[in-house]
This record gives structure tokens, C-alpha cells and sequence, in this order.
């Protein structure tokens, strides 16, 4: 790298406040643009696991809400006014993945979020609460499950991950040390675009 490029990075960085790097990722060039000091992620894998997880819920864990609160459009609007202190893309053959991750100040605490958009439109995304569980039977009794009949339904048992189907979408809730929510905006073009993911790091990996 010569003087010139170096000076160039280097404004580059304190004028953004993000730096720049490409990395491979099983085999697959992904870039980021990220803020110092902030921890990279593998996108591929975030995806894999939340696909493995809500294929491996039981089936008395799986409910239908016809009518939900739950806004995802709200959480959205809110996070996305601010700057994601990530932000990666990737392109495969099937198309582009866009993955940004958000820090947001919620109350006393910090809370994140991973949004994936694939094609430029939102595919999925995972908000961990940091809230060791406490949030986790509010967030479902109150927006997940308000309006919907609750009835001889227990959500206190925390050892097991929960899908809600609310229409084409679909929300998993676990507590893994904190409350854990992903959300899929369209569970069949979600299944869709995971299988091609696999098959195409597979690929790469062989």
C-alpha cells in the first residue's frame, strides 16, 4: 500500500467514522464496513443457525396467531433512523445479502439487532434483548399473543424455543441467557433463500 492510499484510508476513516475490509466467509468474498473497535460476524452462519433452530422446535411449541401486535414495521422505522455499527454484503449466484446490525439504548441497557435483506428486501432479523430472560413472557403475552386466545397456554417454561405463525410470517422466541426473537418476514421465501445458501457454501466448500 502506498503513502498516497494510506492518507486516503486514513481521512477515509475519521471523516465516516467506519472502516472497510473484505474478508472470505466459507469460501464466499463478504464486505464490511464497520465502526472501530466493532466486532465482525458471520452472516452465513447467523442465517444457518436460526434456519436449523426453527426447523428443530417441537410441534406443541409452534402456535397460530391470527392476530398478532406485534409491529415489525415499528421496530424497524425506530432502529433504522439510526447508524448500524456493521454493515456487510455478499452476492452468490441466487442473489445479493445485505446484513446490518444496529446497537440500540434501550432503557438502562444496550440491545441489538441483526436486519437481513436479501434483494433488497427485508428477509429476517434476529434482536437479542440482553435482559437475562426477564422480558421474554411479557413480549409474548403482550404484543406477540394480545388479541389472540391465551387460554390453558403456559409460556413460563423457558427450556423450550417457541415459532409463532402470524399469517406469511413467523416469529421464534428462546431464551438463551436473554431473550432471543427472530423474526421472518415470509417463511417460504425464507426457507427458499436459506436452502440456496447452503447448497451454494457447500459448493464452495468442496
Amino acid at each position: 500500500m502506498n503513502t498516497m492510499t494510506s492518507i486516503f484510508n486514513y481521512f477515509s476513516i475519521v471523516f465516516s467514522g467506519y472502516q472497510r475490509k473484505s474478508k472470505s466467509i466459507n469460501g464466499v468474498k463478504v464486505h464490511f464496513k464497520y465502526k472501530y473497535g466493532t466486532e465482525l460476524f458471520n452472516p452465513f452462519k447467523i442465517l444457518q443457525d436460526q434456519f436449523f433452530k426453527l426447523q428443530q422446535v417441537k410441534e406443541e411449541f409452534v402456535f397460530d396467531v391470527p392476530d398478532s401486535n406485534y409491529s415489525a414495521d415499528k421496530i424497524l422505522n425506530r432502529i433504522e433512523q439510526k447508524n448500524p455499527r456493521v454493515s456487510c454484503w455478499s452476492a452468490w449466484v441466487e442473489g445479493y445479502l445485505e446484513v446490518n446490525r444496529y446497537v440500540v439504548k434501550e432503557g438502562d441497557r444496550v440491545t441489538s439487532f441483526y436486519i437481513f435483506f436479501f434483494e433488497g428486501e427485508l428477509l429476517a432479523f434476529l434482536h437479542k434483548k440482553y435482559d437475562y430472560g426477564r422480558e421474554r413472557k411479557t413480549i409474548i403475552e403482550s404484543e406477540i399473543m394480545k388479541g389472540a386466545d391465551k387460554r390453558e397456554v403456559d409460556f413460563s417454561n423457558e427450556d423450550e424455543p417457541i415459532v409463532f405463525k402470524i399469517h406469511d410470517k413467523g416469529i421464534y422466541v428462546e431464551k438463551f441467557v436473554h431473550t432471543h426473537l427472530f423474526f421472518v418476514a415470509d417463511t417460504h421465501n425464507f426457507e427458499k433463500v436459506c436452502k440456496q445458501m447452503n447448497g451454494f457454501l457447500e459448493q464452495k466448500i468442496t
